[in-house]
């Protein structure tokens, strides 16, 4: 399979990437765990990309987007996250709580360091899954982390298929928040989740 990985910065702008990502025709959003998890939205993703460090997978043949690994800078001394600019009132109340659980991590003392790469969401469009492009997404962005001279990445990965891509590459498993502890207006998250049954927090030191 033909491909080019672009960083998305100046060769592959975040206002030419939102607007294929959420176009009907190739649509890589809705085939993620993430977006059965929390309706991921064009607001979260604008600010997912405004580090300008997510990366993107593209074919030769179409220029259609195979894959994303949307990745932002996180420090310690970054204030707690206000998702209030969020309109989607489910997504906004998950984010809360998930924040919330990973608090328990204390994921820059246990690393020893100030600041960190955050993978916020890994993809594939469904018609070039199976064939690793998750893996060399990932490994692209740990590939990164180091050319940036980081020293440690965290992961909340959302499906069973991004704690396997994990895993693989040795991130270390830190907290595991099942869906059945997430409860909004009655139903349970894990009832809209399919198979996927819990997010993962990982880290990696580099």
């Amino acid at each position: 399979m033909s491909h080019l990985l672009y960083r998305v910065s100046r060769r592959l702008t975040k206002e030419t990437l939102i607007s294929m990502l959420f176009n009907k025709r190739n649509y890589v959003i809705k085939d993620t765990a993430m977006n059965a998890v929390s309706h991921l939205t064009v607001e979260r993703t604008q600010k997912a990309l405004s580090d300008n460090c997510s990366l993107c997978m593209m074919s030769k043949e179409n220029n259609a987007i195979m894959g994303v690994c949307l990745i932002e800078y996180k420090s310690s001394s970054d204030p707690p996250p206000n998702f209030d600019f969020m309109t989607y009132e489910e997504l906004r109340e998950l984010l809360k709580f998930v924040t919330h659980k990973s608090k328990e991590v204390d994921f820059f003392n246990r690393y020893g360091v100030d600041e960190a790469l955050y993978f916020f969401m890994l993809g594939v469009h469904k018609k070039y899954q199976r064939i690793g492009l998750g893996s060399r997404l990932l490994e692209a962005g740990v590939a990164l982390g180091k050319e940036l001279g980081f020293k440690a990445i965290k992961v909340e990965a959302t499906s069973n298929f991004s704690q396997r891509i994990c895993q693989k590459l040795k991130f270390e498993c830190i907290l595991d928040m099942p869906y059945d502890d997430y409860t909004f207006r009655g139903k349970k998250l894990s009832e809209s989740t399919g198979e996927h049954k819990m997010t993962k927090v990982l880290g990696l030191k580099l």
